[in-house]
């Protein structure tokens, strides 16, 4: 009889673990592994004192746990809706079983605090960070969704504090322009109709800080500034200026420097100024870009930085960026 409930015990528990009809095909693989076991270690009625009956589950449980363990395991698809796979929000998932007490639910950090730090984090972090120039290889690459990301965040930071003040279209939102602002930037990039430059402290999309984009004038020995960005939480921290240094070891010394900014972005404009720049007379600004001067700001600086003619440095090497999963 004890015999009997053993066997009917350890199925009762195997019918308790194969709740999924996908598993049941590798259950019953799995019965057959164990049957002969049991088989072999089950005693007569006689010898099936209650000490060796325990010593027998001892056996049977670590194997049996293991075994369990790795079918439950294979249930769960790596394709992220399990709420422990990569790295999801919890409200990202599409499971509505409620969550355990002793389940970690990991959280993702918004994007603005992902660089937050004390002032000696952010000083290795300045020192660690290098420019290298990018040249897109089509519209699909990875760092172009990255540097939208970037620069949406960055500009959305302070833009939404004076949105009235920059006198948009009735039919568009603040994001939605940027968004359409980008798209001109990345056709610019893929067109190599301007040169693109990342501020970054490694190889992966995740390690950019920020990117400058520019459009040379040979015609007049000049470069014009289109954009600067960066990570809206290292904004006013040092990190656009590394950018605007680099310029210095691309071109020789002489070079005119140029941009525009709205005179509603006071911080943008207290940037270049800070970075040498002086502003332009109002008829340049409408007469040689076509944009209103009563909106934009002009500014304008020569880089008369002596330094031997062995230090001009010639372009930065392209640098592609390799996928995060790779990195």
């Amino acid at each position: 009889m004890r015999s009997f409930m053993v066997i009917i015990g350890l199925l009762i528990i195997f019918i308790q673990c194969e709740i999924s009809h996908s598993q049941l095909p590798q259950g019953f693989v799995y019965l057959n592994t164990i049957v002969p076991d049991i088989q072999t270690k089950l005693m007569s009625r006689e010898q099936q004192s209650p000490e060796s009956l325990s010593r027998f589950h001892e056996q049977q449980s670590p194997e049996s746990l293991s075994r369990f363990q790795t079918q439950q395991t294979s249930r769960f698809p790596s394709s992220g809706l399990s709420r422990f796979g990569n790295g999801l929000n919890v409200s990202d998932t599409n499971t509505d079983e409620p969550a355990k007490q002793d389940e970690v639910i990991p959280v993702v950090q918004p994007i603005t605090s992902r660089f937050l730090a004390d002032s000696e984090t952010l000083d290795t972090l300045r020192k660690k960070a290098i420019v290298k120039e990018y040249i897109p290889k089509s519209d699909r690459d990875i760092e172009l969704p990255a540097l939208r990301s970037l620069f949406i965040e960055s500009f959305d930071d302070f833009y939404k504090e004076i949105e009235p003040r920059l006198q948009l279209r009735s039919d568009t939102t603040l994001r939605n322009w940027l968004n359409e602002t980008f798209d001109e930037m990345q056709e610019e990039m893929v067109k190599k109709k301007s040169r693109v430059f990342l501020l970054t402290t490694g190889t992966s999309v995740s390690n950019i800080l920020g990117f400058m984009q520019i459009k040379e004038e040979n015609d007049t020995n000049t470069v014009y500034i289109s954009q600067v960005a960066v990570h809206a939480s290292l904004k006013r921290k040092g990190f656009g200026g590394l950018l605007l240094q680099h310029l210095l070891m691309v071109y020789p010394t002489g070079k005119t420097y140029t941009g525009l900014c709205r005179r509603a972005n006071d911080p943008a404009l207290q940037f270049y100024i800070k970075n040498g720049a002086v502003i332009m007379p109002d008829d340049v600004v409408a007469q040689k870009y076509g944009y209103d001067p009563v909106k934009y700001l002009g500014f304008q600086y020569v880089d008369k930085t002596e330094r031997p003619s062995t230090s001009t440095a010639t372009p930065a090497a392209p640098s592609h960026l390799e996928n995060p999963a790779d990195a």
